[in-house]
């Protein structure tokens, strides 16, 4: 949260969502790699993760849709994200890699649209992106601190149900 928002701090939130999410997501989650080169290095993606969850939302996730890997993009813009964003992850995105990826942002000034163009994605196969702004992100931690050895994830549960409701 206290990265400043805009192009200077860029690398600075990637870093800091890698880090928080290794802890958050850990060991469900595992091997974060940064800036990992797909398709002989023509395309990177911010943050991938593997997915060894064995039980909890990443497994649930796993067995009912293609997530080997969980894919992570940061965009510290200090304005609104939008379809270009969500296609960039969509494009990442394969059978043999995994279908499933979070789009980290500042903030959301429409998440119900946000919410929209995911389902969007959602419904035409293109996989599913759960879209975290910094309200959505806090949530996720204080559900973590509230019981830290859960890796039910209730909120990433309801964020993805919307998608394929």
């Amino acid at each position: 949260l206290s990265v400043v928002p805009g192009n200077a701090g860029a690398t600075e939130y990637e870093n800091a969502i890698e880090a928080l999410l290794t802890a958050l997501f850990y060991p469900a989650l595992l091997h974060p790699f940064k800036q990992h080169p797909i398709h002989q290095g023509r395309k990177r993606v911010d943050i991938t993760y593997a997915n060894a969850a064995t039980s909890g939302f990443f497994h649930w996730v796993g067995l009912h849709h293609p997530s080997s890997m969980i894919f992570v993009e940061c965009k510290n813009y200090g304005k609104e994200i939008g379809n270009p964003e969500i296609d960039q992850i969509s494009g990442r995105f394969s059978p043999n890699r995994g279908k499933v990826g979070l789009l980290f942002c500042r903030s959301l000034d429409a998440p119900d649209l946000m919410d929209m163009r995911c389902r969007d994605t959602a419904g035409d196969h293109r996989g599913f992106v759960i879209v975290l702004d910094d309200d959505r992100l806090s949530l996720l931690v204080a559900e973590k601190k509230a019981h830290p050895s859960s890796i039910e994830f209730p909120h990433l549960r309801q964020l993805f149900t919307q998608l394929i409701a």
